[in-house]
């Protein structure tokens, strides 16, 4: 079903996060009406962006999508420790709970399109071929924030279903790169060019399919577009190493590998991420760059780079 026409409104959260800032751009120079939720609205700087108030955590007014045809769900809370349980419930709160205040709400005010991010790294782990949309899903470690996007599918799945609002769902793998990049890449791109040493936990064994921000933007962009509905992998569909890609990145900034520090690897490691299978997201006309060439983007620009901490044991 093809949910795009002229002069739309699209609603987004997270207009102000890392993928946000780069999707906001696109949107905004699409010709339709950008709406920007947010917990702390600020005078718009694009003729076509307005705002409008919107916490997670809160009850969520009517008003703030009447009007809005497309809703782009992109705010999220990611803990800064993992292993903390604490963190669980707050996850819970915003991500899984918060979700489905906000498609209830969606679905009241007429928004016929809901388009949420979530994680491609929340399939079960498996060696050798990509994660495709119909397998299954269990993360066996940082549950508390992927337990959370889990439910969070489910709930805005149960919601949409009942209230007749069409869902898509993109299943994000590690996101890299652009303008406010935090996360391994950026601090590997940091720590080399400052020719600081860099630290790998467990053989730098754990692996992850990275995919550059601007990618990320694009697949939204050709979900509202073309309104294809159902689950999307958004990833590159390669897996690469933290210990590969540390000696990509040291080739890149021109330093010498003896700056990579290995730690050699426990008797079970975390192994990380399997690639994502982006076969429907690529019939949309999805074109991802390779990792190479995302690095060799990122070098090659004057982006700032966040400080970086001392060890990297995983994206």
């Amino acid at each position: 079903m093809r949910l795009w026409s002229e002069d739309m409104r699209i609603a987004l959260t997270g207009g102000g996060g890392y993928i946000g800032r780069h999707l906001v751009e696109r949107l905004a120079s699409t010709g339709h009406i950008l709406r920007l939720l947010s917990r702390r609205p600020v005078a718009p700087a694009h003729p076509r962006i307005e705002t409008a108030q919107f916490d997670l955590d809160a009850e969520i007014p009517d008003d703030a999508l009447r009007g809005c045809d497309v809703l782009v769900h992109l705010a999220a809370s990611i803990p800064a420790d993992h292993d903390d349980p604490a963190s669980a419930e707050y996850c819970w709160r915003l991500n899984a709970f918060g979700t489905l205040r906000l498609a209830e709400a969606a679905a009241r005010s007429g928004v016929r399109h809901l388009v949420q991010t979530t994680s491609g790294n929340a399939y079960s782990p498996g060696k050798g071929a990509a994660r495709r949309e119909d397998d299954p899903l269990m993360p066996v470690s940082r549950g508390f924030y992927l337990g959370s996007k889990l439910l969070q599918e489910i709930y805005a799945r149960e919601v949409c279903m009942r209230k007749g609002v069409a869902l898509s769902t993109l299943r994000l793998s590690s996101v890299y790169g652009g303008i406010g990049a935090l996360g391994l890449v950026a601090s590997l791109i940091e720590r080399f060019s400052s020719g600081e040493p860099v630290h790998l936990d467990n053989g730098g064994l754990f692996g992850a399919d990275f995919v550059h921000v601007e990618d990320v933007a694009h697949a939204i962009l050709l979900v509202i577009s073309s309104g294809a509905t159902g689950v999307f992998n958004v990833g590159s569909g390669e897996r690469t190493t933290v210990l590969d890609l540390a000696r990509s990145v040291a080739r890149l900034c021109n330093a010498p590998e003896e700056l990579i520090m290995i730690a050699p690897a426990s008797a079970d490691p975390d192994s990380g991420f399997a690639p994502l299978d982006c076969s429907r997201m690529r019939a949309l006309g999805y074109r991802p760059r390779t990792l190479r060439d995302g690095l060799g983007q990122i070098v090659g620009s004057d982006d700032p780079k966040p400080p970086s901490p001392v060890r990297y044991p995983s994206p």
